[in-house]
């Protein structure tokens, strides 16, 4: 599929978000965009990470070739608060 670069950027923080773990491959199957501009895209969502003091760190793993999203994720944790609120 062929988006703009801020779809593309977003998309990706979002699988990061929601998966924890993604994979260069995995993206480039939904998304048309080369592994130099995969690349540029995540060191643009690491700058918004830093720029916006976000408590997240993105981390490259060589050995499954991923990249893996530390940290708290906020919004995950509201939901679980929510179902054992029972709302």
């Amino acid at each position: 599929m062929h988006v703009g670069k801020v779809q593309a950027i977003l998309y990706i923080f979002e699988q990061l978000l929601k998966k924890r773990s993604i994979t260069k491959g995995e993206i480039q199957s939904v998304i048309s965009i080369s592994d130099v501009t995969f690349r540029r895209y995540i060191q643009e969502i690491r700058a918004f990470i830093i720029n916006f003091n976000e408590p997240y760190e993105i981390k490259y793993i060589k050995n499954d070739d991923s990249y893996v999203m530390k940290g708290k994720c906020l919004w995950m944790t509201e939901q679980k608060n929510l179902q054992k609120n029972g709302k």
